[in-house]
């Protein structure tokens, strides 16, 4: 009996909401461990980590949808990307967070590192990420190797992105949402927006603890957001339009290396008020 292409939707945010949210309250306190202790933008020490539900309701969920869906609702390759992005940008986030060179300012402050032979964790993620990012656009593209290098690209700097915006609590989240809605407004409710809705299920079912300050994302939750969202992109999407986002996203990402969009979101009323919406006052 196929399953109907509405369910898959909801059922994967629904689920992805309500499994980060119990996942956190089972394993928070220890990812909440002193040496998984960040100071946030208000000098408060939280659990820097707190992504880890992200990657494991991506991962799970993406192999739930391979093992439950038709063929003929959704292609099996695009549940395997998911699993793979999840768990690839996932352990990468997480060895940057960890990792102590977190820091790196950036593409040029990554290569400025590399010319005085350091290698940063975050040159390891960049890397990685394209690693990743190249074996999941090959699974799900149909097409030429430029197809599949525009996907890769979009696929890394989608979750580049997600980081980017990673500078408060909770914008990373809305970003993503924002995002998911428009994807959604494009496309509908096509099976192919699942990676998507388990992603922004997830940041979502988190969303409270994150704004309550109890922990933040960091790179291991919003680079994984980026990366599923980016993928239900490549898969829904025809080939003008993933043109189109593609140098979009491309472009911001080098934009963020000489404007802070943290400067931009501060001296625009009506981002600043969306931005802080829901936050803890200072």
């Amino acid at each position: 009996m196929e399953t109907c292409p509405n369910v898959i939707v909801v059922v994967s945010f629904l689920g992805a909401v309500v499994g980060a949210g119990l996942l956190w309250i089972a394993i928070g306190p220890g990812l909440s461990n002193e040496r998984f202790l960040r100071t946030n933008y208000r000098n408060a020490s939280l659990s820097g980590i707190g992504g880890v539900p992200v990657v494991i309701v991506g991962a799970l969920g993406s192999m739930a949808i391979l093992m439950s869906v038709s063929v003929e609702t959704l292609d099996a390759a695009v549940g395997f990307a998911g699993f793979q992005l999840a768990v690839g940008f996932g352990v990468l986030g997480f060895l940057d967070d960890v990792g102590g060179q977190a820091g790196g300012g950036g593409f040029t402050g990554h290569i400025a590192a590399l010319r005085k032979r350091k290698v940063t964790t975050g040159l390891v993620k960049l890397v990685g990420g394209v690693m990743w990012s190249l074996l999941a656009a090959a699974l799900v593209t149909d097409g030429d190797v430029v197809a599949v290098l525009r996907n890769a690209v979009l696929l890394a700097a989608g979750a580049n992105l997600a980081n980017l915006f990673d500078r408060g609590p909770g914008r990373s989240v809305k970003v993503a949402a924002i995002a998911g809605i428009a994807l959604l407004g494009t496309v509908g409710f096509d099976p192919t927006m699942a990676p998507a809705a388990l992603a922004i299920g997830a940041a979502v079912g988190l969303l409270w603890f994150e704004m309550r300050e109890q922990m933040m994302l960091g790179d291991t939750g919003v680079n994984v957001i980026g990366a599923m969202v980016a993928l239900s992109a490549v898969v829904s999407l025809g080939s003008t339009p993933l043109w189109v986002v593609t140098i979009v996203v491309v472009a911001l990402n080098l934009l963020s290396e000489v404007v802070s969009f943290s400067y931009v979101i501060a001296v625009t009323p009506p981002l600043k008020w969306f931005d802080s919406l829901g936050r803890m006052k200072s």
